[in-house]
């Protein structure tokens, strides 16, 4: 049981050394600026508000005292609109305790003017600009920017040369027509009287109708004495 709650009272003070070493590093983590130094929030500083908050480092969870006579003063945070007009009217915080801090919970800027318009026109306002809050990890390296799209003129293939016009064919030429052949007549005739009949004679192409040309060539004269001499040969081997 001794070493037991030996054990447990190490413990709680192992806990309470803790506690206070973190206490102690939240508060080494901020800072306390006080606002116009020794001469306190007022119309007249040593150094103007503004040109003083412009030489320090303002960061999250650092705090502002503001130190002044509450019985004529006050100081009020609003927006930027009512700090250059010096509208006192529907301040976002009133500070009126005449001892006053306030800390500072998100980035970005903060303005603060006089609770009296007149000791605001003075030059009894402030504005403090926060850094905002820096994360140590690396960050990530920029992506290399995709290859340029291809133009249309390159990725497109060029257009075929136009084909040769082809000669056009000449007109066929149409083949004479061959002459009529005339067939000679049959020697075993079926009957010796009956004379056998005139051979027929194809039209000559370029005739009108199918009647001969008025002009016989010579070759069309010798047929006709051709035949005439077979038909009397036939006529007389009949008779015979």
């Amino acid at each position: 049981l001794v070493r037991l709650s030996a054990g447990m009272v190490m413990a709680r003070a192992q806990l309470a050394l803790l506690a206070l070493l973190l206490t102690a590093a939240s508060s080494c983590a901020a800072w306390d600026f006080i606002v116009g130094g020794r001469d306190g929030w007022t119309t007249n500083p040593g150094e103007p508000h503004n040109r003083w908050a412009e030489r320090m480092r303002f960061q999250v969870n650092d705090t502002l005292v503001f130190r002044y006579d509450k019985n004529v003063d006050a100081v009020l945070r609003v927006s930027q609109s009512h700090y250059d007009a010096c509208n006192t009217t529907e301040p976002w915080k009133r500070l009126d305790g005449g001892d006053d801090r306030f800390t500072f919970d998100v980035s970005g800027p903060f303005f603060f003017i006089s609770g009296d318009a007149r000791r605001c026109q003075a030059g009894e306002r402030l504005i403090v600009v926060v850094l905002a809050i820096r994360n140590n990890a690396p960050s990530p390296l920029p992506l290399s920017p995709p290859p340029p799209p291809k133009s249309a003129s390159s990725s497109s293939p060029a257009p075929p040369p136009p084909a040769a016009p082809t000669p056009a064919s000449p007109p066929p030429v149409p083949s004479p027509t061959p002459h009529a052949v005339l067939s000679p007549p049959s020697a075993s005739a079926g009957n010796a009287s009956s004379p056998s009949p005139a051979p027929l004679i194809a039209p000559v192409p370029g005739t009108k109708n199918g009647t001969s040309p008025r002009s016989t060539s010579s070759s069309a004269v010798a047929l006709r004495a051709g035949v005439l001499a077979c038909l009397l040969i036939g006529a007389a081997a009949a008779v015979l």
